[in-house]
């Protein structure tokens, strides 16, 4: 473990919510997203030169209205407007701005091997795409050529980076599928338990239940699961039906502390998709006002989901880490917000260190029922803890010894991601559990090393004699 001290993070996953292929979000008269469109190849983006002229590649220059464009129309089927108020058209062999008259475009995913994953806009009907007429650089023309052209390969950069934080909207033909994910509440995901029941949270699984897709509407977006039910609101809380949906509007969080995510809105209301009473496992879904911390939430693809594998059913679908009754903690100086709140049947606390660490709120369900061992301290340090108003609700050991705890004699090292744990039980599976409650074996090595590389997160290591510790990936 590294000498430096860790947070106690309770968020599992890692989510990296940008792409390199970002596909634009459609703008309606109430939304606007602007995009810069910006050439692979030479670094420059597209500008409105004026009405009727020629468009024109140039430098970038932040905030510049002429350099700024709206997707509206609908998926693929675009009408691509600057900031100005001029529609991308096509004339005499060459794309202008114009006032009122315009071409529509696809996306289409380049194939150019060089720049993928990116983009490239095709007109609607057509087999060629924008291309930067004759060579890459400022001040080029743009015209069309076929498909895969190094010139002709785009990305769509947000002015604002949170509009990537938008879901993409699925359609008949293109259903695109999404976890949601609370960002209080130990990474939570929204569950459909089937028509007609309350929508939950729970730890994230490889199922239908817990995948939703956004389809929008004039009325606002309708999100549905995987098993074809939809959310709506129905007395003070949220289910799912098959039949009856709410409509949603997706906003910024207003929430500072757990920014940036978004908030769902019922449509004709002020209030917001809630953690009812308290984040965590199986909360109910109800309404409170935007920004509360318990609203925040993100839209995460299945594959940026780190760890997903399935839980070999020895693991109830909801537990955490509830199994866990002795924890031996690192060396840090601080515990997250709710890090151990699902761990209902803890019942001793070992701290290898001398001076009272802070705790995040909710960081143990109950304290009062847990024992607190400090690791070969004396009695003085135990009366500075017990004076920490935080740790006063804990019981204490009455003894300060605690030579006769047994624990395996590992040599743990990490380094990012990679972990390696020495001196474990040749030919004995290893444990490791991570605070969802996901569950991996591996079998260490026959000089009894175990060297494996396992997403940042906070996890509980175990062999043989049920004796555990804990391990933080970065």
């Amino acid at each position: 473990m590294k000498d430096k001290c860790l947070l106690l993070i309770i968020m599992l996953f890692s989510v990296n919510l940008l792409n390199a292929q970002i596909r634009p979000k459609l703008s309606t008269d109430a939304v606007e997203h602007w995009y810069y469109l910006k050439f692979s190849n030479g670094g420059n983006v597209i500008q409105d030169m004026g009405n009727n002229a020629n468009l024109q590649t140039k430098a970038k220059i932040e905030g510049n209205a002429s350099q700024l464009w709206k997707f509206t129309g609908e998926k693929d089927n675009y009408i691509i407007v600057s900031k100005n108020g001029r529609k991308i058209n096509y004339t005499s062999d060459r794309f202008q701005a114009n006032a009122t008259s315009y071409v529509k475009f696809k996306l289409i995913s380049t194939s150019n091997t060089s720049y993928a994953p990116a983009w490239e806009l095709q007109q609607v009907g057509q087999s060629l795409c924008i291309n930067q007429w004759e060579k890459a650089g400022v001040d080029r023309e743009l015209g069309q050529w076929k498909a895969g052209d190094k010139s002709n390969v785009l990305l769509f950069i947000a002015q604002d980076p949170n509009t990537d934080l938008i879901p993409e909207e699925s359609s008949l033909n293109d259903e695109i599928w999404y976890y949601i994910q609370f960002k209080r509440g130990g990474g939570t995901v929204l569950q459909d338990i089937g028509d007609g029941k309350f929508l939950k949270t729970k730890v994230a699984r490889k199922q239908d239940s817990q995948l939703w897709k956004v389809i929008s509407t004039p009325e606002g977006y309708i999100i549905e699961s995987k098993l074809g039910n939809k959310i709506y609101y129905s007395g003070n809380y949220f289910q799912t039906s098959a039949n009856n949906y709410s409509t949603f509007e997706i906003l910024f969080t207003t929430n500072t502390n757990y920014a940036p995510a978004l908030e769902l809105q019922r449509v004709e209301t002020q209030k917001c998709m809630n953690q009812w009473e308290s984040p965590g496992i199986n909360r109910l879904l109800g309404e409170w006002k935007l920004g509360d911390q318990n609203n925040s939430l993100v839209f995460v693809k299945p594959e940026k989901m780190t760890d997903l594998q399935e839980a070999d059913g020895k693991i109830k679908e909801s537990i955490g880490c509830t199994k866990l009754k002795n924890l031996q903690l690192p060396t840090c100086t601080a515990i997250g917000e709710g890090a151990f709140f699902y761990c209902s049947s803890l019942e001793k606390l070992m701290f290898p260190f001398s001076n009272p660490p802070q705790y995040g709120k909710n960081a143990f369900s109950t304290p009062e029922n847990i024992y607190v061992e400090l690791d070969n301290q004396n009695a003085s340090i135990v009366n500075k803890w017990r004076s920490v108003k935080e740790w006063s609700v804990f019981k204490w050991k009455n003894f300060t010894n605690i030579a006769d705890v047994t624990a395996p004699k590992w040599t743990i090292t990490t380094s990012g991601n990679n972990l390696i744990i020495s001196g474990l039980t040749s030919g004995v599976e290893v444990s490791i559990v991570s605070i969802t409650g996901v569950q991996q074996r591996f079998m260490p090595s026959q000089e009894g090393i175990l060297d494996i590389t396992l997403p940042s997160g906070f996890y509980i290591v175990s062999q043989q004699d049920n004796s555990e510790k804990i391990i933080i990936t970065q």
